[in-house]
Parts: C-alpha cells; structure tokens; sequence
C-alpha cells in the first residue's frame, strides 16, 4: 500500500467493534443497510452518497461509530522516525505496531478493508504494548535544551522537535486508550 501524506490516529471502542462487527459484516455481504438495528448508524448513512461500495459503507461505520476522543494528525514524514524507534533497544515493538497500524493493514477485515480510509487497528492488547514501548522511547528522545559539543550530534539521530511534538501527542493518545481498555485506528486523511 502506498504511504499517505497523513493519517488520523485515534482511540478505537474494541467491544463496540465486536458487538456490532457482525451485524456490519453480514449487511456487507447482502449490501442491505436498512435495517442494522445499531444505534447512531442511521444518522452516519444518511451522509454517505449512494455509490459507495458495503466495504466503504462498513469501514465509515466503524470509524464513526467506534471511534473515540480526539484524533491525533500524524504526517506522513513520520515514517522516517519510524526507523529510529526500531534501532532504539526495548522499541523495536512500538515501531512494529506502529507500522502495521499506518501501512500495514493491522486488524482490518476484508469485509471493511478499501485501502483508503480507515486503514489499521490495534486491539486494546496492542495498544498497551504500544504504551510501554512507546513511552521508552518518547523519554529518550525528549528534546534537550541546545546541546553543544558530541551532545550535538544527537539531533542527527533523532526526531526533529515538530517529530517530537507529534510523537509525544501520539504517545498521549496511546496511553489514554490503553488506560480506557481501548484499542487504536489510523486513517488515510
């Protein structure tokens, strides 16, 4: 899959996804969407134009339904810090699932899977292994107040500050999911 320019990474309401999966998935493969019986979906298919395919319907569905708190924008610049968290000791995870949750189609069904949209999730076991590998690193990589001498050569290796602000606003996210028993969602903005 091609890398965005952006994606929308926000906390992802898991039992809400497997209470209504089903229900979705089955509307999917007749292409009937009249009667879901899910609160809120009516109001979320009266925006949607008619062209769509049930994988789009199903896939705006779960985002709009499951989808909880704010959204953190993560460009897609992003991909290069990736790098730098695998080389880190005790990190290699968080790049991992960070990874799967942007490019690689982590937990995304094919019944909702377009390729566009919503393109990742990570279950709510996940999304804690996140939270302690990423928090590792974000300490790490703490921006450090002008670093002179060899301490300067330590901005070549990691994020620049506007990185750091978005891995540090990610990180937040990620622990606050986790701390609700939630899992994650990325989008193609």
């Amino acid at each position: 899959m091609p890398s965005p320019s952006t994606w929308v990474v926000f906390a992802f309401d898991w039992t809400r996804y497997r209470g209504i999966g089903p229900r979705l998935q089955a509307a999917c493969g007749t292409g009937d969407f009249t009667s879901l019986g899910i609160p809120g979906a009516d109001a979320v298919l009266d925006t949607l134009e008619d062209d769509r395919t049930p994988e789009e319907v199903c896939n705006v569905l779960l985002a709009e339904l499951c989808g909880r708190g704010e959204p953190v924008t993560v460009p897609g610049a992003l991909l290069g810090v990736l790098r730098q968290i695998r080389r880190n000791r005790d990190c290699e995870e968080a790049a991992d699932l960070l990874t799967e949750l942007l490019v690689g189609g982590s937990n995304v069904a094919p019944w909702f899977r377009t390729g566009h949209a919503l393109v990742g999730l990570l279950t709510p076991e996940q999304t804690r292994a996140l939270a302690l590998r990423l928090g590792r690193f974000c300490r790490r990589a703490a921006p450090a107040a002008r670093p002179g001498g060899l301490r300067s050569l330590w901005r070549l290796f990691s994020p620049s500050d506007e990185e750091t602000v978005v891995l540090h606003a990610l990180r937040d996210l990620v622990d606050e999911a986790a701390a609700r028993g939630d899992g994650l969602a990325a989008a193609v903005d």
